[in-house]
């Protein structure tokens, strides 16, 4: 159950991640690409996973202290694969600065040394027919 709790943690701070970086031009179309694919990746992960536990089948060997068995593998091929995800993470840079800040207005600010947020805050105009009445280029 914290498993799929810190998975949506993480879905969810990426997805906030992902809108800030992305310019406005094409972000539907990015969103729907990075949708299948996460959603791909996510559902064949565990087909391949059971695949390598599968292949290994009975075999076992004890080395460095540690009997390696078809689990033991599975478990450092996961952490391996954690390893160079968090070698990764550590190379992206948050576009908001150092402690994450927010937009003007949002409930959640985090205090800020920058003086302007990166992403202009919306301002209210008159509505159109069918319009939100926000704009960010007024």
């Amino acid at each position: 159950m914290l498993m799929g709790l810190f998975a949506s943690l993480v879905q969810m701070s990426n997805t906030r991640l992902v809108m800030a970086i992305i310019p406005v031009m094409g972000r539907n179309h990015f969103f729907a690409i990075y949708s299948v694919l996460g959603s791909l990746a996510m559902g064949l992960a565990p087909i391949g996973w059971g695949l390598l536990i599968d292949a290994i089948g009975g075999w076992q060997a004890s080395w460095l202290g540690i009997i390696w068995n078809r689990y033991a593998v599975f478990f450092a091929a996961v952490a391996g694969v954690f390893g160079v995800a968090l070698a990764l993470a550590l190379r992206l840079r948050n576009p908001r600065g150092q402690h994450g800040g927010a937009v003007a207005g949002d409930p959640h600010r985090v205090a800020s040394t920058h003086s302007r947020p990166a992403v202009a805050p919306m301002k209210r105009r008159k509505p159109e027919p069918g319009g939100s009445g926000f704009c960010r280029e007024c």
